[in-house]
Parts: C-alpha cells; sequence; structure tokens
C-alpha cells in the first residue's frame, strides 16, 4: 500500500512536471517527428504501449488497446510515430477525422513522460510519469489529470516483479496533490459511522496480487483500503486481456 511519505512524493512530483512542461509551444520545439521510423493505429485514446495495466485489468467500461490497420474513416482512433519501441508523438481523432488531442513523449533516464494537450488550443489535459528499472522494465506509473476548472487528480501503480513477471501491484486513484493527504487509517474513521468526519484522500487505495496459472494470469486479488476496514476479493481477468497485450508487445502478464 502507498504509504503516507510515497504518496506526498508523488505530489510534488507531478505539481512539478505539470508547470515544467505546460507550454505546448516551448515543448513541442524538442520533439522530432522525422526521428520516427515506424507508425502504428490503435483503437481508442489507449495505447498499445500505455504502462496503465490497472485501468485496464479492472474497470471494464475502458475500451480495451487494440493496434488496428490504418482506418478509412478516422474516428477515435489514434496515431503513433515511433522510434523503434519507443514513441515520439500521436495524435487522437474525435469526430469527423478531426484531431481533439496530441501527445508528445521524452525519454529521459530511465523515465518517460507523456504530455497530452488538447487540440487545438493546446492547454495541458494530463501529464504520465513511467519510470523504468534497470531491465527496461516499467515499475511505476503515475498520471495527473486537469480538468478545465483546474482541479488535478492522480491515478498511480508500482508493480513488483518475479523474473519478468509483474507480480504485484499497489495502486491509487483518485488523489488530489493539492490538499492534505488523509489515509484510511486515520484515528478520526470510525467503522461504525455511517457518515465519516473526513473524507480518504486518496479515496480509492488498493492491492493487487497476480495469480498466475500455466505462465499466464488468469485471476488477481485485489485488497481495498477504506475507513479503517479492509475488503479482500478476488477477480477473473478481463476476456481476451492477455491475447490483447501479446499483440501489443506486453509481456508481463504472460503471453498467448
Amino acid at each position: 500500500m502507498f504509504s503516507e511519505e510515497k504518496l506526498k512524493e508523488t505530489a510534488d512530483i507531478m505539481n512539478t512536471l505539470t508547470e515544467e512542461y505546460a507550454d505546448y509551444y516551448r515543448i513541442r520545439e524538442r520533439i522530432d517527428i522525422d526521428s520516427a521510423n515506424l507508425k502504428i493505429w490503435s483503437k481508442g485514446y489507449i495505447e498499445p504501449f500505455s504502462c496503465d495495466y490497472i485501468t485496464d485489468m479492472f474497470d471494464n467500461t475502458v475500451e480495451p488497446r487494440k493496434l488496428m490497420k490504418a482506418p478509412r474513416k478516422k474516428e477515435y482512433v489514434t496515431f503513433h510515430y515511433m522510434n523503434d519501441e519507443a514513441p515520439v508523438y500521436s495524435v487522437y481523432y474525435g469526430k469527423n477525422d478531426d484531431i481533439y488531442m496530441e501527445k508528445l513523449y521524452f525519454s529521459i533516464h530511465k523515465r518517460r513522460i507523456e504530455v497530452l494537450f488538447n487540440s487545438p488550443k493546446h492547454i495541458l489535459l494530463e501529464l504520465t510519469l513511467t519510470l523504468f528499472d534497470e531491465k527496461g522494465r516499467p515499475a511505476e506509473f503515475s498520471t495527473i489529470r486537469i480538468d478545465k476548472n483546474g482541479l488535478k487528480m492522480i491515478k498511480a501503480a508500482v508493480y513488483t516483479y518475479d523474473g519478468d513477471h509483474i507480480v504485484k501491484a499497489e495502486s491509487i486513484c483518485d488523489f488530489n496533490p493539492e490538499i492534505s493527504v488523509v489515509m484510511y487509517d486515520d484515528e478520526v474513521f470510525n467503522p461504525d459511522f455511517y457518515f465519516q468526519p473526513k473524507y480518504m484522500n486518496p479515496p480509492d487505495v488498493s492491492d493487487y496480487a497476480f495469480n498466475y496459472t500455466d505462465n499466464k494470469v488468469e485471476t488477481f486479488t485485489r485488497t481495498d483500503y477504506v475507513y479503517k476496514k479492509v475488503h479482500e476479493n478476488t477477480w477473473k481477468l478481463r476476456r481476451g486481456i492477455i491475447k490483447r497485450y501479446t499483440e501489443c508487445g506486453i509481456k508481463w502478464f504472460g503471453e498467448q
């Protein structure tokens, strides 16, 4: 489970990065699209190389990641410029072949920063930081979203490996980095109260244990922490997710 110190550190890092990368025109000059030697299409707005595996597995309302051939009609699809396996630039299409958003990527010293802007106003919508270990495996993933009123929310995950398989993950969601951290075991919480005198920040705190059969994940056990209570449930993996991961080159949960 994320500690209070880890939450504060994450908030500081993501707040600093949003200030550093908020100016579209300044950072766009740093992107060399001509360096791309591969171009790929994907369905929806989740990139095939995204390291946000928790949303994929637990939120069955999101569009599953999927590679695709160049579409005849560009609606709700994304076009990615790649330098080998490293993303450089992405454009996201909405209705009527219009570019709705664009994302710029910066890979620096075992970390990848992804900066998402709306189009054409180029207002910062989201920034993602992925940290990679010495083997090039995603170790930490954090995303900060900024709404039209300036409200910031963070979701993040830390991954634990056994060999080249992710076996555990610590996860948070809807963490407001501009107000105080309030942990689930704060002394003010009383599990018998229907209304609590405080609200958790982050409100969604979970640990995942991935259960393997025949060298691939089939189920995961999720432990949720809320108001001094701990809930544990085991869920089947979304149908076809390992196949989609394999097609997208993601091997951390086994292959199919």
